[in-house]
């Protein structure tokens, strides 16, 4: 396997998002520009979800220590090719792991391809149309790439992805599971975050999600989903006992830890029954060394401690800011 990483400086950023009225029927669309230049002076975070719509912007403006992104990734089932776009409003002075630019508006795509695509340079264009637009109940996003070159919102824990994309003149086209979230700061990630392990897997009948927080200061935050392929959700929540998300070797990180060879997820339901999950560190995706990688992997279980479930397929990142 091969992976590539491409990256766009855009002009603007233009969201259209579709949200209820107030009579819960009629919708009705709100459209944010976001420009390219950064913002000065103070700017607001909104925690929660606003009358913009679930996957609406979460910061006012975009300042030099703000950050906000909208993530898309889809793997195929035998985890031999991958997709993964993220459209950020952020500069380098908030978020590290995006190229130093004034651009505050951006694109990353990072593709895994079974073999090596044709020889190809990476770079930066300006005026992209890169873009993604999402159908107003959040069914479905459809994401784009005209080019001639080439806070946690989880708003699709689970989903059927179709991916076919030519880049750099290699076409990279299957389909297999998909999601999509939404993360934003209103202070720079570094002086946040001590680590950081999030991923999405399917096991089974079920749909996982997990994310484990540790910031600098402060007691670790969690995150999970779980949902059957008949379409109930057994757990979504963010109580401290929701999920436990340990890696293989020294918890809490460092970036002397060195990459897991995989984790150890452990879930509770909502009727009080346990997931627990092994997830293996198979396939380095991306890689920005001891600060950051993400994989694909294959995933195990027990539910409630009864027979073992094999074959499951996920992917997953962990960011680790402690020296």
């Amino acid at each position: 396997m091969v992976s590539i990483f491409v990256n766009w400086l855009l002009v603007a950023l233009t969201l259209v998002s579709v949200s209820p009225s107030e009579f819960g029927a009629a919708r009705r669309a709100t459209i944010k520009r976001i420009p390219s230049q950064v913002a000065t002076g103070d700017i607001q975070a909104f925690s929660t979800s606003n009358q913009a719509g679930l996957d609406a912007p979460r910061l006012s403006a975009v300042n030099a220590s703000s950050f906000n992104w909208w993530y898309f990734d889809a793997f195929s089932p035998d985890l031999d090719k991958s997709l993964v776009v993220v459209f950020f409003t952020t500069l380098g002075s908030a978020f590290p792991f995006v190229p130093t630019s004034e651009v505050v508006t951006q694109v990353e795509i990072y593709a895994t391809f079974p073999t090596a695509p044709s020889p190809a340079t990476s770079g930066d264009f300006v005026g992209s149309g890169a873009k993604f637009q999402g159908a107003p109940d959040l069914s479905t996003y459809s994401i784009s790439v005209d080019s001639p070159a080439n806070g946690i919102s989880n708003t699709i824990p689970d989903a059927e992805g179709t991916v076919d994309f030519t880049i750099f003149g290699s076409r990279l086209k299957f389909s297999g599971a998909a999601y999509h979230d939404q993360n934003w700061g209103d202070a720079p990630f570094p002086t946040t975050v001590a680590s950081w392990y999030w991923g999405h897997a399917r096991l089974g009948p079920y749909a996982l999600v997990w994310f484990s927080y540790l910031p600098r200061a402060g007691p670790e935050r969690v995150s999970s989903y779980i949902a059957h392929d008949d379409g109930t959700v057994l757990a979504a929540g963010c109580t401290a006992d929701a999920v436990r998300v340990r890696p293989t070797g020294q918890y809490p990180p460092t970036q002397r830890s060195g990459y897991p060879s995989g984790f150890r997820v452990d879930f509770r339901l909502a009727d009080g029954r346990t997931l627990n999950v092994t997830v293996r560190a198979e396939s380095l995706i991306a890689d920005a060394g001891a600060v950051y990688g993400r994989w694909m992997g294959g995933v195990e279980g027990r539910l409630d401690g009864g027979r073992m479930i094999t074959r499951g397929k996920a992917l997953f990142e962990q960011y680790v800011m402690v020296a």
